[in-house]
Order: C-alpha cells, then structure tokens, then sequence
C-alpha cells in the first residue's frame, strides 16, 4: 500500500495526498471505506501535528474495525492498535 509505505517514509504531506485520492475514488465507486487507510490517515495527521483531526479520523475507524468483516482481520486490527496507540488510547 503506497500511502503506507509513504508515512513510514516520513513523507507526511504524500501521505495524505495519496490516501485522500484513494478514499475518494472508494465513495465515488460506492465501495467501504479501508480501515487501513484510514488508520494511516489519523497517524500522519498526528505526525503533522493536528492532533484533534487525528482523533476525530480514528473516531469513525473503532467500529469499522468491530464488524464483522474486519473484526478478524489481523491488519486492520494491527493498524488500529498502531493507531490508538501513537494518538491516544482506546475508547471502549
């Protein structure tokens, strides 16, 4: 995954760039969200310093990750933990 690979570069602003275009291309095609993107949406917005929308980007991810169709998936899992972790905590 590009956008990934892009925030462990360090590449915040690409990041960001890359993973807004794919988000956008999933609503246009009537497609979910990804998990994984939008758990690297909310690291990178922390690693910029806007740590409020780095919140509120995490917000929506926690119960994405409980249905069913995600709830065993282990990289989703792995990415929100990752992301809970660096920006703030789990909310139960």
């Amino acid at each position: 995954m590009l956008g990934a690979a892009q925030h462990r570069l360090g590449s915040c602003k690409e990041t960001l760039k890359t993973l807004t275009g794919a988000e956008r291309i999933l609503s246009q095609t009537g497609d979910d969200p990804d998990p994984k993107n939008m758990a690297f949406t909310a690291m990178t917005l922390h690693k910029l310093g806007r740590f409020e929308e780095a919140r509120a980007a995490l917000e929506p991810l926690r119960p994405l990750c409980k249905e069913e169709r995600f709830a065993e998936d282990e990289e989703a899992q792995a990415v929100l933990a990752e992301a809970e972790e660096l920006i703030g905590g789990k909310n139960e």
